[in-house]
């Protein structure tokens, strides 16, 4: 967790590239110590946890920056059954001047939402899910109501 006063958008691009790259303590440097997720999680270190879970259940799942307003946001996509990907929700961040402190989870896309596209790396690194999730959301993950 750092002191300086970061920008929002940039801890959402460095909040996207640390969950890309799986790399979780990236991740739990981003988030305040008494961080929320989604209403059901209010520390860091269970925030990480779910985040960790929920990258096991959907491994072929990526997110991108994106925009809703003038929110920076994290758009979640993952491959259609022809393995081409899609937006399916986002993640939005409440911060302060260094952390984030709360992520939810938004299982839609509104029209408003302007985001990046993966890139093509994305679509060559498939990786098959073994646990029964499919492609077409979010079946069973941590956060799923």
């Amino acid at each position: 967790m750092t002191t300086e006063e970061v920008a929002p958008e940039d801890l959402v691009s460095a909040f996207v590239e640390g969950f890309n790259a799986r790399d979780l303590e990236v991740i739990g440097g981003l988030l305040s110590v008494d961080c929320q997720l989604h209403g059901i999680v209010e520390d860091a270190d269970t925030v990480v946890g779910v985040l960790d879970e929920l990258q096991s259940r959907s491994p072929w799942m990526s997110l991108a920056r994106a925009e809703l307003g003038l929110e920076p946001v994290a758009a979640i996509w993952i491959p259609d059954e022809n393995q081409r990907y899609r937006p399916v929700g986002y993640f939005g961040m409440e911060t302060n001047a260094a952390e984030i402190t709360r992520i939810e989870l938004f299982e839609d896309v509104p029209e408003e939402l302007l985001s990046e596209t993966p890139d093509a790396s994305w679509a060559a690194s498939e990786v098959e899910s073994t646990d029964g999730d499919t492609a077409s959301g979010f079946s069973s993950g941590p956060l799923s109501n």
